[in-house]
């Protein structure tokens, strides 16, 4: 189907039944018998929306939308909440950092401060001069950074990475480290950014003639797809081969009750995080106010990097436009009794306690999906510098654009994506000769970097 936007017709097309991509919310089924519960469901895709500059977008789209805080008309955003020893040096336990905002930092999050903030810093008063000045560190994984430039000692890296992410995340690039640390940090800065989606039905294998094509999706599926006479010059075709993907993989358990909240228990919302396989365990924080003797839904894992390919190899891959009636796999079997045993390890009831609540499961590796082949951009050292420039140029003559997270330097996040798109459309406008993308990029965070029309930066 044919729409129109200010009068510009467009296509958009779909792969797969469903649409939303990595935003994808799995909602459990009732069984007969079975409780009612207005926790039946789990995002595992992108779950949390930090409202800041970084996510401006985000948030513009969701006033567009209509889509508002809980409480209010149309409201549906709800509060997270994020945050509720080891052998290291008791000087970095008890490190204090205070961020350019006053802001205090202690422990792991002072050392990730001293050696994130000042980039973040300077970025925020002239981005330009920010991104020249992180580039000379792009060559150093974060783990490298840290040893070399901050002078960390190994075991207090390690403590940190395990701390802060997933293993072995830190051999990835010190810039990927340090844009992902963008996501989670207030920001009031307010940035306008009016936006309008509109999706139109599956894809149809039907060619169509069209000025402009503009591909979101991502770059390991992009390889799948015949781009033999799209003219991309060999950096182009290096990138889309050679840009790093990570994966997630979530596993959703339904249990009886609501076990890690009310007066045995008081945990509302946040997470545990420890370095047994689970490594992450994720508390729902809707419903907190909820009867605990209800159904709820447990994140039991949430496993980044290496984590998660060595968790991924136990999960069945599945079609995410299906409500799955789970049909327990021997290696799936393995993945709940190693959760149950996480499980029993970190709040103290037997193994077997946890089977006997679990009402239902939902296991998911992004790796693991046809559609994705990945769960979000996650950079190797130097590859900022280098071939991710590469996909912020159109190819075929300035007639095919990069869009979509992994064409932004917010990687992972909603907003990335977003402004990914407006760079596309700034080009578009810019190839067609008209005027109008002097006003795209106002109050904008992605603005090109010369008069020729390229984006000598993000």
């Amino acid at each position: 189907m044919m729409l129109k936007y200010l009068g510009i017709p467009y296509v958009v097309y779909e792969a797969s039944e469903r649409y939303g991509g990595r935003v994808y919310t799995y909602h459990f089924k009732e069984r007969e018998g079975e409780p009612a519960s207005t926790q039946n469901y789990f995002d595992v895709g992108a779950m949390r929306f930090p409202d800041n500059a970084a996510n401006a977008r985000t948030f513009e789209l969701f006033k567009e939308l209509g889509i508002t805080k809980e409480g209010g008309e149309g409201g549906k955003l709800l509060p997270y909440q994020l945050n509720t020893d080891e052998n290291v040096p008791d000087e970095y336990i008890k490190k204090k950092y205070v961020k350019p905002n006053g802001e205090v930092l202690y422990g792991v999050d002072a050392c990730l401060g001293a050696a994130f903030e000042p980039y973040k810093f300077l970025l925020a008063r002239d981005y330009k001069l920010g991104w020249e000045l992180l580039m000379q560190h792009d060559s150093r994984s974060t783990r490298g950074h840290l040893l070399d430039i901050m002078r960390y000692p190994a075991e207090v890296v390690q403590w940190m990475e395990t701390r802060d992410s997933g293993s072995n995340a830190y051999e990835d690039a010190f810039t990927e480290a340090m844009y992902k640390s963008l996501g989670p940090t207030p920001n009031g800065q307010d940035v306008k950014a009016p936006l309008e989606i509109v999706i139109s039905g599956l894809a149809s294998l039907l060619p169509i003639k069209a000025s402009h094509v503009v591909s979101t999706v991502s770059l390991s599926c992009l390889r799948t797809i015949n781009t033999s006479r799209c003219d991309l010059d060999y950096n182009q075709k290096t990138a889309l081969r050679s840009l790093k993907y990570g994966t997630g993989v979530k596993v959703g358990i339904k249990f009886r009750t609501r076990w890690w909240q009310g007066q045995t228990f008081e945990k509302q919302g946040g997470s545990s995080k420890t370095d047994r396989q689970s490594r992450v365990v994720v508390y729902p924080s809707y419903g907190v106010d909820g009867p605990a003797d209800s159904p709820g839904v447990l994140i039991a894992t949430y496993a980044w990097n290496q984590d998660a390919f060595r968790f991924g190899s136990l999960i069945e891959p599945k079609d995410w436009g299906k409500n799955h009636e789970v049909e327990s796999s021997t290696s799936e079997e393995f993945l709940l009794n190693q959760l149950y045993d996480d499980l029993a390890a970190m709040h103290g009831q037997p193994p077997e306690w946890y089977r006997q609540q679990t009402l239902d499961y939902f296991a998911y590796d992004w790796y693991h999906n046809r559609y994705t082949m990945g769960g979000y951009a996650f950079f190797g050292a130097g590859q900022f510098s280098d071939l991710y420039l590469e996909i912020t140029k159109p190819a075929s003559d300035g007639y095919l654009h990069f869009g979509g997270e992994a064409a932004s330097c917010h990687h992972a996040w909603i907003g990335g994506a977003l402004d990914s798109a407006w760079r596309c459309v700034w080009e578009i406008l810019a190839k067609d000769g008209t005027q109008k993308q002097k006003g795209v990029y106002a109050n904008s965070l992605e603005k090109p970097g010369g008069n020729d029309g390229t984006f000598h930066y993000p």
